[in-house]
């Protein structure tokens, strides 16, 4: 899958820290350069540790950071009641199903509402949101 973009040799590792996957970095090599030596997989595994502990603890104040109140995306991004409460119950971490039961709507038409609020908000992803959520 590689090969077309000449890339031939990868190296991995996984940040984690106290039970949570923080996320995936990947390097990748071209056949000229050859594959990674002992002594940068032995760096990587170090900066792993280093990184892993990092990303947990911007985690960590992330989660700590109040949140935005919903009224202040409201203004900011013109949101229509409905798309208010969609983002509240997104943001407490409710899933497609739970919202549409707790709305009384098909999950269709939470998908449309969904649509629409990502594109008011210019974001792509739920993930996304957690970034958009916390006071800087």
């Amino acid at each position: 899958m590689f090969v077309p973009y000449d890339l031939h040799f990868g190296a991995q590792i996984v940040c984690a820290h106290e039970d949570t996957c923080l996320g995936l970095l990947t390097l990748f090599r071209s056949k000229d350069s050859h594959n990674f030596s002992d002594k940068e997989i032995f760096f990587l595994d170090s900066l792993k540790e280093h990184l892993s502990i990092r990303l947990f603890q911007d985690r960590k104040q992330q989660n700590t950071s109040p949140r935005k109140s919903i009224s202040w995306f409201r203004e900011t991004y013109c949101l229509t009641h409905r798309e208010e409460e969609i983002l509240d119950l997104l943001l407490e971490g409710l899933e497609n199903e739970q919202i549409a039961e707790k709305l009384c709507i098909s999950e269709n038409t939470l998908r449309r509402h969904i649509y629409n609020l990502y594109g008011k908000l210019n974001i792509q992803h739920r993930w996304q949101l957690h970034f958009l959520d916390r006071e800087i």
